[in-house]
């Protein structure tokens, strides 16, 4: 493929790639058309089959009242009666109409059987009623089993016409709604109805296994309600123009179900007041027939939507179709004009690279516009002119470069030299930095040494001044002991007092005695002079007690003024250890600091050492450059270059 298309000229190509660019565009268009038909195709089916699907409800609708006429015909033992009777011509009219658009349709033939067969089950439903063979049970039955079986055909109806398949979302839910949720509402509904009546016409009184098979029948048809009105609300929010104008009638509708259900709650499971078969009946009947005639206005706004959504695709196709042959037109003129602009500027670039190739520097085109074409040729002319300056320039610099070399390499030989004396003066500095470090070394083992005999004579103060406090204690002890001897003297004191007034009493009492108390007189003058000296003995002992006890006064003054002083010594020591400490501590920071300083100074010393080394091999290679520049020179020498060049 790749030498083919080295034989293929550019406009061939372009052509080429035009040809294939057509069909990559033609191929989808065509395949989104026929996408758009297939879609308008089903909308078609899906119109069409919404008419059946309305006699389709009416049937239905019609079965479940037959249902209900033929309970009360088989109560009453009438089954000729004229409500029944018209419900069961018009139930085989719709069967009849039915039946035969089902034979007109290319259904599955299996569904037309089923269909078949319900009609011949209806027939001989019929036969039986007529025949009074029905109990109002096998009646309730049998209809469910026919009324089942053409909602299973139903089924079949909506798969073929593709109602079930809407791909829409707005016809989809009311679809759904209305052609799915709504026939099963009403039927639930009339299951109610009718098993309500059958009961109300058979029982006299509801028993509990009655009251139990309607609340399931009630449960159920809540949750089919609940079901329907779900749906209903998605129908609205996607389409709020059918909520305004069908809600007021939804609403009705909805509140004759609720009464029909609250009449069945009371009548069935709470006993309250028994309601007439036919009242009973007539409620369910109004409230089915309300949901009814909704689902026929629905299945009308269906076929109005489907003819809009189809009237909506066949514009989108027009519109489609009209933008890509517009588009299509718009890609051929301008594939011609790009094909123009990019092989005339191609032409012109490969005939001035052609010249410059042969060695014409003089050579010149102007480019036209801003495009990547234009750039090429901007961009060759500038290749072409700086082509024809460049070898003046190599000379030039080539000179430049030479001379340049040469002082560079005089430089980093002057470099060399001051890089050795610089890494000189840094060793210097390295010896001066490790005798600084030995002083300050020095100095902090001293500072450590200041620090533990600091610490040793605050212990020394501390011990001291405890001492002061165990002697205080002393002193105080003696004054106390003091105090106490000057008590004692106080009583020997008033001893000797008592003592002498005893003896001056004995006196007196002897001199009265005469001779007979001379000798007591004696002994009371003896006893009294003993009691004096005791008297003045006990003073002596209390002046020289009172003087001790001023004595150990200011002894306890003096000690207490020796203990604050060595308190204060004690924290003047304490504060000077603080401090010795704290000056230890800084002064091993500096050793720290020093050391890192002398590490410091030792790297940048090696640095500088290996600086020196770099040095001298840079202008070993400095000299290298300039040979080198000096031959580069000689070599550039060769070319030549116009006038203005040079």
């Amino acid at each position: 493929m790749k030498s083919i298309l080295n034989h293929i000229s550019l406009p061939a190509k372009l052509l080429l790639l035009g040809v294939f660019g057509l069909l990559l565009f033609a191929v989808p268009t065509w395949m989104c058309i026929q996408e758009g038909n297939a879609g308008v195709n089903t909308k078609i089916l899906e119109l069409k089959g919404v008419p059946v699907e309305k006699d389709v409800i009416e049937l239905l609708d019609l079965m479940q009242r037959h249902r209900t006429e033929t309970a009360f015909a088989i109560a009453s033992k009438a089954p000729a009666s004229a409500p029944r009777i018209a419900l069961r011509d018009r139930v085989n009219l719709k069967t009849e109409a039915i039946g035969a658009y089902l034979r007109t349709t290319t259904i599955d033939a299996i569904i037309i059987q089923r269909f078949i067969l319900f009609t011949a089950l209806w027939n001989q439903l019929q036969s039986d009623v007529d025949e009074k063979n029905l109990t109002l049970s096998s009646n309730i039955k049998r209809h469910n089993d026919l009324i089942r079986a053409f909602h299973e055909i139903n089924t079949h109806i909506l798969d073929y016409h593709s109602l079930s398949l809407d791909s829409d979302l707005r016809s989809y839910q009311l679809i759904m709604t209305m052609l799915t949720r709504l026939p099963a509402l009403t039927e639930t509904i009339a299951q109610m109805q009718v098993a309500g009546v059958s009961m109300l016409l058979e029982k006299d009184v509801i028993s509990a296994g009655d009251s139990l098979h309607m609340e399931v029948l009630i449960n159920n048809g809540k949750l089919a309600l609940e079901n329907f009105n779900a749906e209903l609300l998605k129908t609205w929010q996607y389409d709020n123009d059918l909520r305004l104008k069908y809600n007021p009638e939804s609403d009705f509708a909805l509140k004759k179900i609720n009464q029909a259900l609250a009449m069945t709650e009371d009548g069935f499971l709470k006993h309250g007041k028994r309601p007439l078969p036919e009242d009973y009946a007539a409620a369910f009947t109004h409230a089915i027939d309300d949901y009814s005639i909704f689902a026929d206005e629905g299945c009308d706004e269906l076929m109005i939507l489907l003819s809009e959504q189809i009237k909506q695709y066949r514009l989108n196709q027009l519109q489609l179709l009209a933008w890509l042959i517009v588009i299509a037109i718009i890609v051929i003129i301008m594939a011609i004009c790009v094909s123009h602009s990019i092989t005339d500027p191609v032409s012109e670039a490969a005939k001035v690279a052609s010249e410059v190739a042969s060695g014409d520097l003089t050579s010149d085109l102007v480019p036209t516009g801003t495009n990547e074409m234009a750039d090429l040729i901007h961009s060759l002319m500038k290749m072409r002119q700086r082509l024809s300056s460049m070898v003046a320039d190599i000379k030039y610099n080539a000179a430049t470069i030479a001379t340049s070399s040469e002082e560079i390499a005089k430089g980093n030989n002057d470099l060399s030299s001051r890089t050795e004396e610089q890494a000189a003066s840094v060793a210097e500095t390295a010896a001066s930095m490790k005798q600084l470090s030995s002083s300050i070394l020095q100095n902090a083992e001293n500072t450590r040494h200041a620090a533990v005999m600091a610490s040793s004579a605050t212990e020394s103060a501390l011990m001291g001044g405890e001492a002061m406090e165990s002697v205080l204690n002393l002193m105080q002890r003696i004054s106390t002991s003091a105090g106490q001897i000057e008590e004692i003297t106080s009583v020997i004191d008033n001893i000797a007092y008592q003592t002498n007034i005893l003896a001056l009493n004995a006196s007196v009492e002897a001199a009265r005695a005469g001779e007979h108390g001379r000798g007591f007189a004696v002994v009371a003058e003896e006893v009294r002079a003993l009691a004096q000296r005791s008297a003045k003995a006990a003073k002596d002992i209390k002046l020289l007690t009172g003087h001790s006890v001023e004595i150990a006064r200011q002894g306890i003054l003096q000690a207490h003024d020796s203990g604050d002083k060595v308190k204060q010594s004690v924290e003047a020591i304490a504060q000077t250890a603080r401090l010795v400490n704290e000056i230890s501590a800084s002064s091993e920071q500096q050793t720290s600091g020093v050391t890192q300083v002398n590490i410091s100074v030792s790297q940048m010393d090696r640095s500088i050492q290996q600086n020196a080394v770099m040095v001298e091999k840079s202008a070993s290679s400095a000299d290298d450059l300039a040979a080198r520049a000096i031959q580069l020179r000689d070599m550039v020498a060769v070319f030549r270059t116009t006038a203005a060049a040079d």
